[in-house]
């Protein structure tokens, strides 16, 4: 159970509409067009097709679902993706900015990382591909799915680094210092 919460709550906090707006609700409140095949949760079969969809949704399930069906074929070839985003960072030198507070025991490090997600979300989620604010009722073009995935392998990319850096620290009951990864 505790693993389940630690993961979940990495997870939320790297999600930029969960660490949004209380006044739309983290984008519940928006109702939005956006084309985009949704998992029938219950049945686990992909047969169903959504248009009407509220934004903080569309950054929860939408891009990532739609992202399967035209680009990656599976949830494995996503997570691939991802894997590949993460060797980039570690090349780049990204990681070493990501891990600089990775210890998510420190609410200084919750705190840094929901302020990335709301930075994200001000600048991405809340804003149409033509720079509008996204509002009640828009429709949420292929181009901003496109311009927003992204963002989207970006935030998972970097919460997987996390989570694996806070369980690293809890399970050897020591600071996070910035290592490199092994992938």
């Amino acid at each position: 159970v505790s693993l389940r919460f630690l993961t979940h709550f990495v997870g939320d906090l790297h999600q930029p509409l969960h660490c949004a707006r209380s006044s739309d609700k983290g984008g519940n409140t928006f109702h939005v067009h956006f084309d985009a095949p949704i998992k029938n949760m219950l049945q686990q079969r992909d047969d169903t097709f959504e248009s009407e969809w509220n934004l903080h949704s569309v950054w929860d399930v939408g891009i990532i679902e739609k992202s399967i069906s035209e680009y990656y074929g599976s949830r494995q070839g996503l997570e691939k993706a991802i894997v590949k985003i993460m060797h980039h960072m570690e090349k780049s030198g990204e990681t070493k900015h990501i891990l600089k507070c990775a210890d998510g025991r420190l609410k200084e490090c919750g705190s840094a990382w929901a302020e990335e997600s709301l930075d994200d979300a001000l600048n991405w989620a809340y804003r149409n591909s033509d720079g509008e604010e996204v509002e009640n009722g828009s429709v949420l073009s292929d181009e901003y799915f496109t311009t927003r995935l992204p963002v989207v392998l970006h935030r998972l990319a970097a919460a997987s680094i996390r989570l694996a850096a806070s369980l690293e620290a809890i399970l050897s009951d020591k600071k996070v210092i910035h290592t490199k990864i092994k992938l």
